[in-house]
């Protein structure tokens, strides 16, 4: 479902990892995790959630990535809970609720801090920023998408930074400096193509 999402196929895509779910059995498939690195089942929930977005049905993402975050709860597999928390704050950022947005991303950075999942902390830091800038608090947002931004090109992370840059560029825009607004829009262009 993944690979079909990023693919622009969506139906599609809803089907497969909706067939995954119907499929997924933690009691069975915990193993895959130690071989993946994440839980296949809760994946296939999160990018499930992500679809349903992309489709237009927001009430039924947050069940299904609420759903998925319970059960990386229960898993107690850290990098799935870290991923899942990080969903999470990314599909109440999709529905434009800074409060929500806000609460998930700061419970996705303290957890993936205290167990090192790097990639977590960079993109819930970039969610954190986005927050704190529609709350009406630009000098932190801007800082914390900057910093997020930062440690992104120091891990070399390119997944989902023209996204993060065209944040910062809202922000900025919303602030006056149309200039630097425009520098980071230029540059998102570039590093998505």
């Amino acid at each position: 479902g993944t690979v079909l999402s990023h693919l622009g196929r969506m139906p599609e895509a809803l089907h497969h990892c909706q067939a995954s779910v119907a499929h997924y059995r933690p009691q069975q498939h915990t193993y895959f995790a130690s071989l993946f690195g994440l839980d296949v089942g809760v994946m296939a929930q999160l990018q499930e959630a992500r679809v349903l977005w992309i489709l237009g049905r927001p009430e039924a993402a947050l069940t299904t990535v609420d759903r998925a975050l319970t059960v990386a709860r229960e898993l107690g597999h850290p990098a799935t809970r870290a991923y899942a928390l990080f969903f999470a704050s990314w599909v109440h950022y999709f529905r434009d609720e800074p409060q929500e947005t806000l609460e998930r991303s700061e419970e996705a950075l303290c957890y993936s801090r205290e167990n090192g999942i790097q990639i977590v902390d960079v993109w819930a830091t970039s969610l954190n920023g986005w927050a704190h800038v529609r709350m009406g608090d630009s000098v932190q947002g801007i800082a914390t998408l900057q910093s997020a931004l930062d440690g992104q090109a120091a891990m070399q992370v390119r997944l989902l930074r023209p996204h993060f840059l065209g944040l910062l560029g809202e922000a900025m825009a919303g602030t006056g400096r149309r200039e630097r607004a425009w520098e980071l829009f230029t540059t998102a262009l570039s590093e998505s193509e």
